[in-house]
């Protein structure tokens, strides 16, 4: 399995040029999904941007691009569709151990997805935004330090 990245950057601070790109190395999960399963993508999304010590406050727009073995894509009824992935992926991105404070701040959603010779799924997330709509997250004052 790929590792799960987050691009390198201070961790402090959002990167300046107005983009970040995160790559998750695990499957979407469906809003049609069980609790159990929703939470765990949570939490693994999270586990990932957990290091960030900021909230992106502003207006965004989301770029997501799933990649995914045509066979499993079109042969199996076990991948979810584009529209049942955005709103768990979302939610994850969301709230004081997230990215964004709010869903509400999605501005513009862009999903598709990719063929790629790989059985193992992944998910590459741009989120753009103004490099000076960011504040930093009272959460992380001593725990994103410690990690």
């Amino acid at each position: 399995m790929h590792d799960q990245t987050i691009q390198t950057y201070p961790s402090n601070m959002p990167p300046e040029s107005g983009e970040l790109d995160i790559v998750f190395s695990l499957p979407p999960v469906s809003q049609q999904a069980s609790s159990k399963s929703k939470t765990k993508f949570k939490n693994s999304v999270q586990e990932v941007i957990k290091n960030a010590e900021y909230l992106l406050s502003g207006d965004v727009q989301i770029e997501i691009e799933w990649m995914i073995h045509e066979r499993e894509r079109y042969e199996s009824d076990r991948s979810p569709d584009l529209d049942n992935i955005l709103k768990t992926l979302i939610d994850a991105l969301c709230g004081p151990n997230g990215l964004l404070i709010d869903d509400n701040q999605v501005q513009h959603i862009s999903c598709f997805w990719i063929d790629w010779n790989l059985y193992e799924e992944q998910l590459k997330v741009r989120i753009k935004y103004l490099p000076d709509e960011w504040l930093s997250n009272p959460l992380c004052q001593d725990s994103c330090r410690m990690n």
